[in-house]
C-alpha cells in the first residue's frame, strides 16, 4: 500500500546518505493492517468519525447570534458562576467589568479588568486575585 512505498522512497533517500541509515528504515516496517485507520460499513463505505467537540463547563449556548454586548453580560455572569465554585461570593465581581472583541478568524477574545482598570485575561486569573487560588493553580 501507500505506506510500504512511502517507506521505500524513505529507504532509498536515506541510503543515499548512508548505505547503514537505508539498511536500518528498511528494518522497520508499517503493521500488516496500517492501510486500514477507518473502519468500513457494511455498504463499503469508509466511515469517518466526527469531531468531538469540547464544552467548557462555562461557555456560552448559542453563541453566534449574540452581539458583543451580549456576549459581555453572558461572561459576567459566567465569572460569577464560577467565582461561587472557587469559593467566593457572585458579589465580588460586581466591580469588575468585562470586554469581548471578536478576532479577525471570528473566534472571540474575553478580557475581565478591576475597578482600578487591571486587566485579566481569563477566570482564573480573576479567582486568583480574589485569592481564591493560588498562583500555582
Amino acid at each position: 500500500g501507500k505506506a510500504r512505498n512511502h517507506l521505500e522512497e524513505v529507504c532509498r533517500q536515506l541510503s543515499k546518505v548512508d548505505a547503514k541509515l537505508g539498511e536500518l528504515a528498511m528494518k522497520s516496517t508499517p503493521p500488516p493492517d496500517h492501510d486500514k485507520k477507518r473502519k468500513q460499513s457494511d455498504k463499503g463505505e469508509v466511515h469517518i468519525p466526527k469531531k468531538k467537540h469540547v464544552a467548557n463547563r462555562h461557555s456560552i449556548n448559542n453563541t453566534e447570534t449574540l452581539t458583543l454586548s451580549q456576549r459581555e453580560t453572558k461572561a459576567m455572569e459566567a465569572l460569577g458562576i464560577y467565582i461561587e465554585e472557587c469559593g467566593g461570593e457572585r458579589e465580588q465581581v460586581n466591580s469588575f467589568r468585562c470586554k469581548v472583541s471578536q478576532r479577525p478568524g471570528g473566534r472571540f477574545d474575553t478580557v475581565f479588568f478591576t475597578a482600578e482598570g487591571r486587566r485579566m485575561k481569563s477566570m482564573i486569573d480573576v479567582a486568583r486575585f480574589l485569592n481564591l487560588l493560588s498562583a500555582n493553580e
